[in-house]
């Protein structure tokens, strides 16, 4: 989970809510800038980056591919405010078909800025889906192989929904292997990745 502080001198921050009984912070990024007290308002999750806008300092992209190492790659001033005030950009928008983003500034008004060099296209997505799962079915184990996804972690399910094993991805690990202990039956696979996109896979143990 991404969030913003909205005060002086503000984060932008990566939340780890897989336990949300043991949340944890695991990064944070303050904006680029000549000034220090600028305040964080509104961050969007688009692709693999957290567009944010910033009262008197515009608005940022970070890359957020990997939540525990943020890293800012773009930043637009749409105000000679000093921070510290309410003022200046106020909102971003960074979902047209187009990929630019509009931004909403309290006193100068609306910006339209493209971004150079940054992918926001499905195919970064689609990444995601890059997955292999084998064999399936299976009397042994199940081999899952994640080399092209940044995966966040791994839950196993019943058909009935409940939560029979999780995986954190603590080592960066490209491949996993499941069921060696599992009874025969139908299983979910929940796979989250790096921005809290998830997809889901049957497996049947024989």
């Amino acid at each position: 989970m991404f969030t913003t502080d909205e005060v002086t001198s503000g984060y932008i921050t990566a939340v780890d809510v897989s336990d949300v009984n043991n949340m944890s912070v695991i990064d944070q990024i303050q904006s680029w800038s000549p000034q220090d007290n600028v305040i964080p308002h509104n961050t969007h999750v688009k692709d693999n980056y957290l567009v944010t806008s910033y009262y008197c300092d515009g608005v940022t992209v970070v890359d957020a591919s990997d939540p525990y190492n943020l890293q800012e790659v773009a930043y637009y001033d749409t105000s000679d405010s000093t921070g510290g005030t309410f003022s200046g950009a106020w909102g971003a928008y960074p979902w047209l078909p187009s990929n630019n983003i509009l931004v909403t500034d309290r006193q100068e008004g609306l910006h339209i800025l493209s971004v150079d060099n940054i992918d926001f296209s499905v195919e970064n997505l689609n990444a995601f889906l890059d997955v292999q799962i084998y064999p399936n079915p299976s009397a042994d184990e199940f081999r899952i192989d994640l080399e092209n996804v940044s995966w966040h972690s791994i839950s196993v399910l019943d058909m009935n929904g409940r939560l029979l094993e999780s995986h954190i991805n603590e080592n960066r690990k490209t491949s996993i292997l499941l069921g060696e202990n599992w009874l025969p039956g139908t299983y979910l696979v929940d796979i989250e990745d790096a921005m809290g996109l998830r997809i889901s896979y049957k497996l049947i143990k024989e």
